[in-house]
């Protein structure tokens, strides 16, 4: 069986988790991995980063397509508040405050790199 390689030395952390958070998924559902303790063992993570990566895969869909095409250019930690609502609204209203929160920490006047017009 041949494997995919993709080189992520480029993409953002939050490139990086968002493809390990649905290899994760996937393996669990395929049961090749028994439970999330395990996946984590495995990959060297703590348990909370798994929750963490768990979270991930329920990211609102844009959110996630705008991670993998690089208009979303956000750290991994950056999403670890928006991971935890639930419903997609409000995912992209925290998003948009951590983002916000993010360039006046900053001090920078350029607008907030999610491009989504949200």
């Amino acid at each position: 069986m041949t494997k995919l390689r993709v080189d992520m030395t480029e993409r953002s952390s939050a490139y990086r988790a968002l493809v390990l958070a649905h290899a994760v998924d996937r393996a669990r559902q395929n049961s090749v991995i028994p439970t999330d303790a395990e996946a984590a063992r495995r990959i060297g993570i703590t348990a909370n980063h798994m929750k963490f990566l768990r979270r991930l895969v329920w990211l609102a869909p844009d959110l996630q397509a705008a991670v993998l095409d690089g208009s979303l250019d956000v750290a991994e930690y950056r999403l670890r508040d928006v991971t935890r609502h639930a419903c997609w609204q409000d995912q992209h209203q925290a998003l948009k405050t951590t983002t916000t929160e993010r360039v006046m920490h900053e001090g920078s006047t350029r607008s907030s790199p999610t491009a989504l017009g949200n």
